[in-house]
């Protein structure tokens, strides 16, 4: 017996590999189809991240060129503020200095001007000790060698001490008026005896706002008649105590007799 013959039918099996074939095609088309679309993808995110770095990067170029330009106007603006400051300080020195030397020139007053002023002006003016006129012209001596600086310095002093202490002043006029200077005011009265003197200050004293820690009161006359420059030296003490009283410690008074002035009151003059 003779063996069976295999036969294949090639139709059939063409057309499954064609089939194979196209499946693999279409699979391959549509992996590279989504290769080519991810890498535009990324390849549009790379574009869009380079240009927000670039506009980044402009952004911050701007700025800087910004803040060079800020900081070249700053730096001329300082260099102009410290030209008009040298400036300034360069012409204060000056004046200073100018100051100083008129200052210094202002107290060399000769020794027999000084000497004259020292001593009563009036037969009734107490006269001052020797050793106190000799101690007064010692100070104005070394005063008067001081340079223009050391004038001024002591200027400075004394008017340091006038900030922390209130300064007033009471004279008697050639018809009897009493002038009591409490700068800025200026009160008017008239005193025939010590009481009255001592009232009508206190009562001006009360009408004041609070005065400093210490108060120096400076007492002088012109050419007044007896009756009034003795109320007024009698009744000095007396108002010193009661407006010391009348503080409770709150303030020091003190009174200082300067005696004659042909010239006037000192405030008037300083005014």
């Amino acid at each position: 017996m003779l063996p069976k013959k295999l036969t294949f039918q090639l139709t059939p099996l063409l057309d499954l590999l064609l089939i194979v074939i196209f499946a693999q095609f279409m699979e391959m088309r549509e992996s590279t189809e989504r290769e080519v679309t991810a890498a535009e993808g990324s390849i549009k995110a790379i574009q869009q991240q380079s240009e927000e770095d670039r506009a980044k990067l402009l952004a911050a170029q701007e700025q800087n060129k910004t803040l060079r330009n800020d900081t070249e106007d700053l730096k001329e603006e300082l260099e102009l503020q410290r030209l008009q400051l040298t400036e300034s300080l360069n012409r204060a020195i000056k004046q200073r200095d100018v100051v100083g030397k008129l200052v210094a020139e202002l107290f060399h007053v000769p020794e027999e001007t000084i000497e004259r002023a020292l001593n009563p002006r009036s037969p009734l003016e107490q006269a001052r000790s020797k050793q106190e006129i000799e101690k007064l012209l010692e100070q104005f001596r070394e005063l008067s060698k001081k340079s223009g600086d050391d004038v001024v310095k002591h200027l400075l002093t004394y008017q340091e001490m006038t900030k922390r202490c209130d300064i007033w002043e009471v004279y008697v006029s050639e018809n009897g008026t009493v002038q009591f200077f409490t700068p800025p005011e200026v009160y008017e009265f008239r005193a025939s005896s010590a009481d009255t003197f001592a009232d009508r200050v206190f009562q001006h004293y009360k009408s004041m706002e609070q005065p400093k820690s210490l108060v120096i009161v400076l007492l002088s006359y012109g050419d007044a008649k007896a009756a009034p420059r003795q109320a007024a030296l009698d009744g000095m003490p007396l108002v010193t105590d009661r407006m010391r009283s009348d503080s409770n410690g709150r303030s020091r008074f003190e009174y200082a007799v300067l005696g004659y002035n042909a010239e006037g009151p000192v405030s008037k003059a300083d005014d």
